[in-house]
């Protein structure tokens, strides 16, 4: 989880990649750390949720609308169709709490992930417009994040009060492989999560991804991907899996296998475990390809 600490550490790292050309970025950050000390009185959650309530009035909340639009897929996740002037967008609906009083903080909408298509690329523009009809009245932006001609993470955001609603678009992410990119609607309550913490985050491991450790510590300096030897891991590849991960702490491995010179870069194998958007701990195994520079292009 992305927690509001993350703020301050990668603040320092806004010059460092490139991103939005036109200040956008800066602009963005500002207004999500204006909300993080505006009053709690946001009411724009969807299903009449509200920030601070428990997970037992959460689920009581849902289940007492079951139906059409919202059903229960297990656990603390439900279907959701979210109705919108452009159309009706299926999702999952997921929350995450705050302390040991189970306030919730933050609710998802999962329109595409690793575990689902529930929609297609070609409809995405369109899910987007009609979120931006829908909140129009507030205050908002967008901004990428990463480089446009190889690869980005467009946002759109919105501000009400102490809520931060957040647009992640990955579709630019097809490099790696259709499962590795989201589409998603985050509701923040920025009084206790880091909206601007979590932009700063993905920005960071963007960074990682394509120009790999850039100060050059704890590297081999004859090669850019390298079987650490301690553990065996690829400092490339676990960082690209833990950034596409629900929950990041789940993440186990298992097996590595040796880094593979092949023509104009290297292949490795991994295997690990992790929870998925639902919560269950699955294993998976992939080959991960990187070009000369370190960078991944290829998972198989």
């Amino acid at each position: 989880m992305r927690k509001q600490s993350l703020l301050p550490f990668f603040f320092s790292l806004i010059l460092i990649f490139t991103s939005c050309t036109d200040n956008r970025l800066n602009v963005m950050l500002d207004k999500m750390t204006a909300a993080e000390t505006a009053p709690a009185e946001s009411d724009i959650l969807p299903l009449g949720l509200h920030f601070g309530m428990t997970m037992e009035e959460f689920n009581d909340c849902l289940s007492k609308q079951e139906g059409d639009i919202v059903k229960r897929a297990g656990g603390n996740f439900y279907y959701y169709n979210l109705k919108l002037s452009t159309g009706t967008f299926k999702c999952y609906l997921f929350p995450e709490f705050w302390d040991e009083k189970d306030s919730l903080s933050l609710v998802t909408l999962s329109f595409r992930s690793r575990t689902n298509e529930f929609v297609s690329s070609k409809n995405i523009p369109k899910l987007l417009k009609g979120l931006q009809e829908k909140y129009k009245s507030l205050d908002g932006g967008n901004c990428f994040i990463g480089d446009k001609d190889r690869h980005c993470i467009d946002f759109n955001y919105w501000i009400d009060k102490n809520a931060v609603i957040l647009f992640e678009d990955e579709s630019d992410v097809a490099l790696f492989g259709r499962e590795s990119y989201d589409i998603s609607l985050s509701f923040f309550d920025a009084n206790k999560r880091s909206a601007s913490g979590q932009v700063l985050f993905l920005r960071d491991v963007l960074s990682g991804v394509y120009s790999g450790e850039r100060n050059g510590s704890n590297t081999n300096d004859s090669k850019v991907v390298y079987n650490n030897a301690w553990d065996g891991s690829v400092r490339q590849v676990k960082k690209y899996i833990v950034s596409t991960l629900y929950y990041p702490d789940s993440y186990e491995s298992m097996e590595w296998g040796e880094v593979t010179p092949i023509d104009g870069g290297f292949q490795v194998y991994h295997k690990y475990k992790a929870k998925n958007a639902l919560g269950a701990t699955v294993v998976e195994s992939h080959t991960y390809t990187l070009d000369s520079k370190g960078r991944i292009y290829s998972v198989e």
